[in-house]
């Protein structure tokens, strides 16, 4: 189990830089993430 399971963290921007880092960071820690960019399509889970 992870440090983060059960914690919904919310990132914006995460298509790119940091916000994109700090979602590959949070993943597999077992947190649940809620992201949002600019750039839809970019955004993973995003364009859907």
């Amino acid at each position: 189990m992870g440090k983060l399971d059960d914690k919904v963290i919310l990132i914006t921007g995460a298509n790119q830089g940091i916000g994109k880092g700090m979602a590959k960071l949070f993943a597999p820690k077992g947190a649940r993430l809620a992201m949002g960019g600019p750039q839809r399509r970019k955004t993973p889970g995003g364009g859907r």
